[in-house]
């Protein structure tokens, strides 16, 4: 349903999320029963984060030209598929990577009551491990919705979930332990407001972001809220909960949540309605709003997707294109990629596309990135063989702070609407990404390694 939100506008875009999307959008444990964390959050949980004194950065995108392809081989690739799976379980809707771990969401699996499937490298091959599910978990969850690990910790959103109110959603917390992976929390939203929680997840140490991209406030809808959770001991505590106090009524939303990344003290958060990217970074123990990045272009979706390293930032705006495509269903979309200055400014270094994008391919419906290496989903390209809507993904290296197109990466055998690029990840020089499909077809990941460089 996600891609409605391109071909409506207004009024009719929000009806839609609200009376398709969230009803449409939704395992009984597989071990011990975990210890629940619902702690009162502390005071400031409940406060709007305030902006620093000085305006935030407005980063003014610079005329950048695609870079010039130059194709490069990918290696074969690896078919991901569960041991378990059944026709539409959109298993590839959620993929996240480190090391040598993979986490790949099935949000649909089991009447929507969704599942996690992790596969551990094992020398060249990806072998599967273990298939997480929710200890409490019911229909319409949508456990797997989003993934996220560092180290040896999973985040698991499942924004479908009701024990904090209807379909507010949840998040939960696996540990690897004893040699296996343990449901050891579970984090719920502080108000019940905070629709979808857990739509989108991220994770760096010890901190945990949560978005909320459905949170309503009176008669605003979809205005969104993030919260940022740190963990103390074998505890998760709300730290702050994030908004951005725009709303507007239903014409208004911005889904502020919608997408969010975490690296280290910093974080982005994708409010794409709007055509914004939300920078915040943590200093003496604080979350202060330290940029906002715009697009200078309305209706690109500038923010839909998010990633970051510790100096770069990606923004997929899967509804850009030339002037000319009026509308969003023709536009190819675009990815922005931005490098951190010294000073604490965000400056656009490239806008990213194939030189042989079609129209309507949704470049940039997922990104991922590290130091070295880009990778951008495209979900509803028709790919080489004008399959409709099969997807593809395109990989770019970045060398002397410059991206450059290296190989795009089709399914083998492509099918109808399988959507490969709906999520995308990278670990070294092994990018993933995801195609899970229509109601007939279970989901799948691929994962190609690109030659050492």
């Amino acid at each position: 349903m996600a891609r409605h939100l391109f071909r409506l506008s207004g009024i009719v875009v929000l009806i839609v999320l609200v009376i398709v999307i969230l009803p449409e959008l939704a395992a009984k444990g597989n071990g011990r029963a975990p210890t629940t964390i619902v702690t009162d959050p502390p005071a400031v949980a409940q406060t709007t984060a305030v902006p620093p004194t000085t305006v935030p950065l407005a980063v003014i995108h610079s005329t950048a030209v695609p870079p010039t392809p130059q194709p490069e081989t990918a290696g074969p690739s690896t078919r991901l598929t569960p041991a378990q799976s059944a026709a539409g379980d959109s298993f590839g809707q959620a993929i996240a990577v480190d090391g040598n771990t993979a986490v790949i969401g099935a949000p649909q699996a089991n009447n929507s009551q969704g599942a996690v499937t992790i596969f551990t490298r094992q020398g060249s091959q990806w072998r599967e491990t273990a298939r997480l599910t929710a200890s409490d978990g019911a229909a319409n969850d949508n456990f797997g919705r989003s993934v996220a690990v560092s180290g040896q910790t999973i985040l698991v959103g499942a924004s479908g979930h009701s024990a904090a109110g209807w379909q507010a959603g949840a998040v939960y917390v696996f540990e690897f332990s004893n040699g296996r992976w343990q449901e050891t929390a579970k984090l719920l939203p502080a108000s019940a407001q905070d629709i979808r929680f857990g739509w989108s997840v991220a994770l760096a140490g010890d901190t945990a972001v949560v978005g909320a991209p459905y949170r309503y406030q009176g008669e605003m809808l979809n205005v969104g809220a993030v919260t940022i959770f740190n963990r103390q001991g074998q505890e998760w505590r709300q730290q702050i909960r994030l908004t951005t106090g725009q709303g507007g009524g239903m014409v208004g939303s911005d889904l502020f949540g919608w997408a969010v990344a975490a690296q280290g003290n910093t974080i982005a958060v994708g409010a794409y309605l709007d055509g914004a990217v939300y920078v915040y970074e943590l200093a003496n123990e604080q979350w202060r709003q330290t940029a906002v990045l715009r697009d200078n272009t309305p209706g690109t979706h500038f923010g839909y997707s998010v990633a970051l390293t510790a100096d770069k930032l990606l923004v997929g705006a899967p509804a850009a294109g030339a002037p000319a495509a009026d509308n969003p269903v023709q536009r190819a979309g675009t990815a922005v990629l931005f490098t951190y200055q010294p000073g604490g400014s965000w400056t656009e270094a490239a806008r990213l596309a194939p030189g042989n994008l079609r129209p309507g391919s949704r470049f940039g419906w997922s990104v991922a990135l590290t130091s070295n290496l880009v990778a951008v989903g495209m979900r509803e390209s028709d790919g080489r063989t004008d399959v409709e809507e099969s997807g593809g993904t395109a990989a770019f290296r970045i060398s002397n702070g410059q991206p450059t197109h290296i190989v795009e990466f089709y399914a083998p055998q492509p099918a109808p609407f399988a959507h490969l690029g709906t999520a995308v990840a990278v670990s070294g020089n092994t990018v993933f990404t995801g195609a899970p499909g229509h109601e007939n077809s279970p989901g799948t990941v691929y994962a190609f390694t690109l030659a050492e460089k």
